[in-house]
């Protein structure tokens, strides 16, 4: 299915690869619907939700779900993951419309992070901060 959707986009045709990428994007995220799916399967899910490369199939509140559950979990199980899963959520919050609390969780993501781990959870918060100022 997936070469399908190449071959179609090659051809200039995205309207017809469309559909098959919505698919893909279920069987993908079928997983996560399951009661005891876990932290990692959840973050994977919320964040394929947040930043498919096909706008159309983008879906924030879907994703904030999967983000809560996740935090929910790690936070149980005393995950030392529990700051890529913050990331992940505050980037739902902001896309839900809850920036402040965006801004909040992504201050406590950054305070979990390991030491070097990268500079784009602390490029996402200053995002956050710049458009809680642009309101």
């Amino acid at each position: 299915m997936k070469g399908l959707v190449i071959a179609y986009k090659g051809m200039g045709r995205a309207e017809d690869a469309l559909p098959l990428q919505r698919e893909l994007l279920d069987l993908n995220l079928a997983p996560a619907d399951a009661v005891d799916a876990s932290a990692k399967v959840l973050n994977g899910a919320a964040w394929s939700l947040l930043t498919i490369k096909v706008e159309d199939l983008r879906d924030p509140g879907r994703a904030l779900g999967f983000a809560k559950r996740t935090c929910a979990l790690a936070e149980e199980s005393g995950s030392d993951r529990l700051w890529t899963y913050l990331d992940t959520l505050a980037l739902a919050q902001h896309k839900t419309g809850d920036t402040a609390a965006a801004i909040e969780t992504q201050k406590r993501a950054l305070a979990l992070m390991p030491e070097g781990a990268g500079p784009k959870m602390a490029e996402r918060l200053a995002a956050y901060e710049a458009a809680m100022k642009d309101r």
